[in-house]
């Protein structure tokens, strides 16, 4: 029984080749894929990044995001309640 005549009756698709070689790899791309996009998901969103204090990318995004949105400072009262200087100006 030849290579082809396998793969046919265990319902396998080969991919392209020539007459005579035991045909290449692509059927273990799909495979591959999977494996690569799971990296790829690790390293953007998972992975603790050392040069943004080994946080994961997605939180440390999440909270630059978050202090943008939250006032770094009090917000200041109005003048007449804000410390003066000495000669009675606002600072």
């Amino acid at each position: 029984m030849s290579f082809a005549e396998t793969l046919a009756l265990e319902g396998i698709a080969a991919s392209i080749g020539s007459i005579g070689d035991a045909y290449d790899n692509a059927l273990a791309i799909d495979g591959v894929e999977w494996v690569t996009a799971g990296w790829v998901d690790w390293y953007n969103a998972r992975r603790l990044h050392s040069t943004i204090g080994n946080v994961p990318p997605d939180e440390f995004e999440a909270f630059y995001y978050a202090d943008l949105e939250t006032p770094s400072h009090p917000v200041m009262e109005p003048a007449q309640e804000r410390p003066r200087t000495g000669d009675g100006s606002v600072w």
